[in-house]
């Protein structure tokens, strides 16, 4: 009963409104971000706008605008380039490109011929830069079609489709004794979003959860209300579970709410690809897909990545209030915190740009003796079933925690707590 007191004051001192209200606004914020990108993308499915300059009267240009009208909005300009370059500044600032007075007749001749195209650029947004590379789309396609008018021209009756492409391919992808027909970046944009993805939510929970118990008894020190709470008959070692225990709640709470916040953002992001993958894959062939290679997590993939996760965040609190116990008040916390930051940031940084098997072996045994760096191992791992990496990483996260925690609670059971500080440099009162 005394430890479940002790445990409630702790919730109660940690929830507090500064806690609540950054949090509640990243959620929003995320899911706002995640509506816009979705609503641009809903304008991004229409038929983008193109405007072509055409100087030219002669079949090929005639026919080139026909056949772009079906996948593009055009709209046919005459007069001067310095006019309609004007005009686009003040409208839509759609592409615009410029065929030349001898276009056809170049063409037709077996000559090359140079279309100016003219990309406005008013901003350097996402969407302006997808606004460039739908201009490198559009003069794909007047390459394309082009050539099959030309080949029509040339082998009238002949199947141009066949010339131009004889050999199909069909790509497929083998991870362990499983096989799926997808393309291999389709399942790499979709892993990497996922892994790329958790280490940030991570990242995030674990530095903010040993800032928040750091800075907690950091103020108990500073407010001399520790030592009333150490004359209470409770044992020390049930305080200091009390408050790494509620410290971890509100941690684990504060995942799952950020969580919730970037999963309504990353939607958005997916849906700037119009429901399909880079490669033109649908949501549900790639849900199948990853079906197929047991890529999806499933209930022992979060078990495994919940319990990565918990001793992850364990860990950080018991280093985090041993760390604090040097704090002479709650403003020299964030300096003491500094090494467990270094300790997150290694292994994060190294996750999401390298792959950890081609480090060298000294950068190897860094990375395993940190007990911070399986809860960024743990998502690829699980997705490609090295569940071995992972249950060894429990274990040795387990035996961290006991360790850091013993340390913390010996502390606890001295004077040392009341005593020890650490004062980076500050120079005593002169008399």
């Amino acid at each position: 009963m005394k430890f479940l007191a002790l445990l409630k004051k702790e919730l109660r001192e940690l929830f507090t409104p500064q806690l609540v209200i950054p949090l509640v606004v990243v959620i929003i914020l995320f899911n706002f971000m995640g509506k816009l990108m979705k609503k641009e993308a809903e304008k991004i499915e229409k038929k983008p706008p193109v405007m072509i300059l055409n100087q030219d009267k002669g079949e090929y240009s005639s026919l080139l605008i026909r056949k772009l009208s079906d996948s593009y909005e055009i709209l046919v300009l005459s007069g001067s380039l310095e006019e309609t370059l004007k005009r686009q500044a003040v409208g839509k600032k759609s592409p615009v490109i410029e065929i030349p007075e001898d276009f056809s007749s170049g063409i037709a001749s077996g000559e090359h011929r140079t279309l100016n195209t003219y990309t406005l650029l008013s901003n350097f947004s996402l969407k302006g830069m997808m606004s460039g590379e739908s201009l490198d789309d559009v003069m794909a396609d007047v390459k394309k079609i082009l050539s099959n008018l030309l080949m029509e021209k040339q082998f009238p009756g002949a199947n141009i489709a066949f010339l131009k492409n004889p050999v199909l391919e069909e790509k497929h992808v083998v991870i362990g004794q499983r096989m799926a027909k997808t393309n291999p970046y389709d399942i790499y944009g979709f892993i990497s979003q996922q892994v790329s993805f958790i280490p940030v939510i991570l990242f995030m929970v674990i530095i903010m959860a040993a800032q928040m118990l750091a800075s907690a008894v950091a103020t108990e020190k500073e407010d001399k209300t520790l030592e009333t709470l150490l004359s209470c008959p409770v044992s020390r070692k049930s305080i200091i579970i009390a408050k790494m225990l509620a410290a971890a709640i509100i941690a684990l709470a504060m995942c799952l709410f950020y969580m919730w916040g970037f999963k309504g953002y990353m939607e958005g992001i997916q849906n700037l690809g119009g429901g399909e993958s880079a490669h033109g894959l649908t949501d549900g062939r790639l849900t199948s897909a990853l079906q197929q290679l047991g890529l999806l997590l499933g209930v022992k993939g979060y078990l495994l990545l919940g319990v990565v996760l918990f001793l992850g965040i364990l860990c950080a609190l018991s280093l985090a209030v041993i760390l604090s116990v040097f704090a002479e008040n709650a403003k020299s916390v964030q300096g003491l915190i500094t090494p467990l930051m270094i300790l997150v940031m290694l292994p994060y940084f190294l996750c999401i740009f390298f792959d950890i098997s081609t480090l060298s072996p000294a950068l190897k045994v860094i990375i395993y003796a940190n007990p911070f760096s399986y809860p960024f191992l743990a998502p690829p791992n699980i997705f490609l079933g090295n569940y071995s990496l992972i249950v060894y990483g429990i274990i040795y996260q387990f035996i961290c925690f006991l360790i850091l925690v013993s340390i913390a609670a010996w502390i606890f059971s001295t004077d040392l707590i009341l005593t020890m500080k650490l004062n980076f440099g500050k120079r005593k009162p002169q008399i």
